[in-house]
């Protein structure tokens, strides 16, 4: 989105955690930080998505809690969806890319996986946790980086540019992937608030829950 939010106080993470961040990374002065356990942001509406937050069934509807990513706590990917992409930018004599351009925390792939099916799901299940498959994600210059030379393509620079072909919507939201929210449940069955949350492992299986009609039919 393009509102702006107020500077926050994060906590320092201290000289140890500074010196090898320093060392490792070759940038003098900087510092490692993170949210700490004063500091509260939510998720983020992209207003130019058009997208509804999900029911929360244990606080206010706005209140789904992230940390300091952009707008939501998770964002999924699909492997087919990336092989499709390049397809498309090899067609226009451009390179391919890697799934790392678009910083996804969750990546899925499959036999049966379509590319850009993932725009139709609406609640699902990896392994025994629920999400709510909420935003869409619109990217940015970002993914015009590459990830180990640091080089800028520019803002025309691909894989924007063949992602506007066929990916822009209305808003000039060109979209790759989508923002999950964990789907919080009642205290009485261990996943709610202050109870400790399963965990989602490398090689669980993806199940559908719910689709959304709107975006099925548009996909």
């Amino acid at each position: 989105g393009d509102e702006k939010e107020e500077p926050q106080l994060l906590r320092d993470c201290g000289d140890n955690a500074a010196g090898w961040l320093q060392r490792a990374t070759n940038i003098t002065n900087c510092r490692l930080v993170n949210i700490g356990e004063t500091f509260e942001r939510f998720v983020k509406i992209n207003p130019h998505q058009g997208e509804e937050l999900p029911s929360n069934n244990y606080s206010n509807n706005c209140n789904f809690p992230v940390s300091l990513a952009d707008e939501a706590p998770y964002l999924l990917t699909s492997q087919t969806s990336l092989e499709d992409l390049n397809r498309r930018l090899l067609l226009r004599g451009k390179s391919p890319v890697e799934m790392r351009r678009f910083r996804p925390n969750i990546v899925v792939s499959g036999r049966e996986l379509r590319p850009w099916e993932e725009d139709t799901w609406k609640r699902i299940r990896i392994g025994n946790v629920e999400f709510h498959v909420w935003q869409r994600c619109g990217r940015c210059v970002m993914t015009a980086i590459d990830r180990d030379s640091l080089e800028r393509n520019g803002c025309g620079g691909e894989p924007l540019a063949t992602l506007s072909t066929f990916r822009e919507r209305e808003g000039g939201q060109r979209n790759f992937g989508m923002h999950l929210i964990p789907a919080m449940k009642g205290d009485d069955d261990g996943n709610g608030p202050g109870n400790s949350l399963p965990e989602v492992f490398v090689g669980d299986k993806i199940e559908v829950l719910e689709y959304d009609e709107n975006r099925r039919a548009e996909w």
